[in-house]
């Protein structure tokens, strides 16, 4: 008799184990899945080109990395960041003489 229960809690534990590993592997399942789709995405990317379009998906620009357009967008994104930098710095000073 106790023999018999204690095989049935064994095939219980097993039966649990077994059920716990099942679903163990249908969530990695599920992340490879997920994880190859966005590799997949990743892959579709076009890195040696930059497009520039409006919030309503207008073109504004498309040029190659390191071409002139893409160069000329730098140098000005830059010249505006230094002259923000230099006008809050301008300022920063002014407040700090009046004190």
């Amino acid at each position: 008799m106790e023999k018999q229960k204690m095989n049935n809690e064994i095939q219980k534990v097993g039966l649990e184990a077994f059920n716990e590993l099942a679903e163990s592997h249908e969530a990695h399942v599920r992340q490879i899945a997920k994880l190859e789709k966005e590799l997949k995405q990743y892959k579709q990317l076009d890195y040696d080109n930059l497009t520039l379009v409006t919030p309503d998906g207008e073109l504004l620009l498309e040029c190659k990395l390191g071409d002139k357009y893409h160069r000329a967008l730098l140098e000005l994104g830059m010249t505006k960041l230094l002259k923000e930098h230099l006008k809050d710095n301008k300022n920063e000073t002014t407040s700090n003489n009046k004190r």
